[in-house]
């Protein structure tokens, strides 16, 4: 993490840059071992008002794999410092890690909740290039039946599911906004290493790959640097990239509007879309109500393969470089 002092003056310049900051909802992410109530008692100060903490798992051997320097005692102290100081949390966990069973999963889920976290986003694995995961093998058929029962057990404790991914217990008094502008559509800004930054046209992240040297040299260097001389992967969307942004992040959100969607395409996508909402509505994958057209149970649990059917040729042949399985 950086020092309290260059979060300051990152947080001053926003202010200075974005007069509605008051209507914003200042959320910083960490690990769990990255910071201490000290730390978080300065970020309260500086308007803070959520954390989101990357607990991917609680199990001791998974931590191990991943180079994760925290405990799960860590995960809760941190836990009970930001609520003692009535900040929201949001925690991340990761299904399908291959050093944890299903019931590995559904306990340390359990145990976020008895923790009393705010919102929880669970993530399926994803396989990239450049990380431990690198070589295993394509997608496995658990984590369909994984997130399955994580939908249960969220639900019969209260949970409210606002995406695919991302789950709000009912007492709570905010969602975790970053994540429902972005699937919106909203324009983002993302800052530091691995940031992604939404655009009407551009979606785009700094490598998330940093080299071995020492943080505060590569925290020097990007402080340094020039946004023309940093490293940048995204897309830049055409017009029919958008419309197909646009189907793919309403459902994933909760729903499409399909006479907005008609309206905003042209007719070569539009009989494209047709053909593939017939297709998964005939496979109990999406349904409708009224205009909107909307996932299903079934369809969240596969929503991978739901919303691929609106990626064009260009975005799935993109999956290869990525290494994203």
């Amino acid at each position: 993490m950086l020092s309290l002092s260059l979060m300051e003056s990152i947080f001053g310049a926003l202010r200075t840059a974005f007069p509605t900051w008051q209507d914003a909802e200042p959320c910083v992410e960490c690990g769990p071992e990255t910071i201490d109530k000290s730390y978080l008692q300065g970020l309260r100060s500086f308007g803070v008002e959520r954390i989101s903490i990357g607990v991917q798992s609680l199990r001791p051997a998974a931590l191990r794999h991943m180079a994760r320097r925290y405990t799960a005692d860590d995960v809760e102290r941190i836990i009970a410092d930001t609520q003692d100081l009535k900040m929201e949390i949001n925690a991340d966990l990761i299904y399908g890690l291959p050093e944890t069973t299903t019931d590995d999963f559904l306990e340390d889920l359990l145990r976020l909740i008895e923790l009393g976290v705010d919102n929880v986003s669970i993530y399926p694995l994803a396989v990239r290039e450049k990380t431990r995961y690198q070589n295993l093998p394509s997608a496995h058929l658990r984590k369909y039946e994984m997130w399955r029962l994580a939908d249960q057990v969220l639900a019969a404790r209260d949970f409210v599911r606002e995406t695919y991914v991302r789950y709000r217990r009912k007492a709570s008094k905010t969602t975790y906004r970053q994540q429902k502008l972005e699937f919106a559509g909203v324009p983002t800004l993302g800052l530091g290493s691995g940031a992604r930054s939404y655009a009407p046209r551009l979606d785009y992240a700094q490598e998330y790959v940093v080299s071995g040297r020492a943080s505060k040299g590569i925290i020097a260097d990007y402080i340094g640097s020039t946004p023309d001389t940093r490293t940048y992967v995204g897309f830049r969307f055409s017009d029919g990239e958008i419309a197909r942004r646009a189907v793919i992040l309403g459902l994933l959100a909760g729903g499409v509007n399909l006479p907005r969607l008609r309206a905003d395409t042209s007719s070569e996508i539009w009989e494209e879309f047709s053909s593939a909402f017939d297709e998964l509505q005939g496979n109990e994958l999406i349904d409708s109500c009224g205009e909107t057209v909307f996932l299903t149970t079934r369809g969240r649990q596969y929503s991978d393969i739901a919303v691929s059917r609106f990626e064009s040729l260009e975005v799935l042949s993109s999956r290869s470089e990525f290494h994203v399985r």
